[in-house]
């Protein structure tokens, strides 16, 4: 392999992991969205963008509330709190190509699949494949850079 051929090979995985990332800030936004409108308690229905999780623990957190068990409510709503966190982080550590980043994500995303699965929203999870294939992508991508630039030209 040439240099000129190396080059090349680097900007394709560069332009396609630049691309493949706003899965990752698409995914943040979906949650950005949904916690906005379940804090602010407006009834707008976005069921294909929304997770199920979030949307189980938000309602698990509330009624606990509701109950007077503030225990269990602030537990519901710490662990929505960490997976709103956990894309945030992934968010911003994805452009810099940090690999833990894009593990969370995919976690998130094959358990909430397993929910839609299991509730049979199959539309929800045609569109959470289709955000985990992408992050796949990009992961595959970020490992290609990596070996290029470690292996090919022997520099770190």
């Amino acid at each position: 392999m040439n240099y000129q051929d190396y080059l090349e090979l680097k900007t394709n995985c560069e332009k396609k992991l630049k691309w493949f990332n706003y899965s990752i800030d698409l995914i943040t936004l979906f949650s950005l969205i949904q916690t906005a409108l379940l804090v602010l308690k407006i009834n707008i229905n976005f069921v294909y963008i929304n997770m199920i999780i979030l949307d189980k623990l938000y309602s698990l957190g509330y009624s606990q509330y509701i109950e007077g068990n503030s225990v269990f409510s602030f537990a519901f709503y710490a662990a929505y709190g960490i997976i709103v966190c956990l894309f945030l982080y992934s968010s911003y550590f994805s452009r810099k190509q940090r690999r833990r980043a894009y593990y969370g994500v995919i976690l998130m995303y094959v358990i909430d699949s397993v929910l839609c699965i299991a509730t049979f929203s199959f539309i929800q999870l045609g569109v959470h494949v289709l955000l985990l294939v992408f992050i796949v992508l990009a992961l595959r991508n970020r490992n290609y850079l990596r070996v290029l630039k470690n292996n090919v030209w022997g520099y770190k």
